[in-house]
Parts: C-alpha cells; structure tokens; sequence
C-alpha cells in the first residue's frame, strides 16, 4: 500500500517541513549579512554607475531673450 497517494497526515507533514526549511534557511541567510555588518574590516559596497547614468538627465537649456510686444502702430 506504499504505491499509494501520501494521506492527509503525510501532506500536512511535508508542508510544514517544508515551511520550516525555508524559514530556517531565510534566518541563516540574515545571520549571515549580519555577520558581515558587523565585521570591523567589512567596507560597504560601493555601486558603480556607467557614465551614462552619471550624466545628468536634464538637459541645460540657453535662456530666451523675451521679444518685446509689438506697439499698435497709430493709424491717422
């Protein structure tokens, strides 16, 4: 009868270890980084930015002289 199906016990045995494993593992994983920050020659790490992320993305624009309104020329 081992050819059959898990039972519902088996299911819920293999779900829970299962959730367990993972949690265990999550909880190694922050240790581990934790461990690392507190490290005294640890140094953060720094990003590298490529030069076309360094550029600024706004371009400078020339200032636009204003023109001056046109005058309503007199009629006589």
């Amino acid at each position: 009868m081992d050819s059959q199906k898990p039972s519902r016990d088996e299911a819920l045995l293999v779900s829970v270890a299962e959730s367990v494993g993972s949690t265990l593992g999550t909880l190694a994983a922050k240790a581990t980084a934790f461990q690392k920050a507190l490290t005294p020659g640890a140094k953060p790490r720094k990003r590298r930015r490529s030069k076309a992320a360094a550029k600024p993305t706004a371009r400078k624009r020339k200032p636009v002289g204003r023109k001056s309104p046109r005058r309503a020329s007199a009629k006589s």
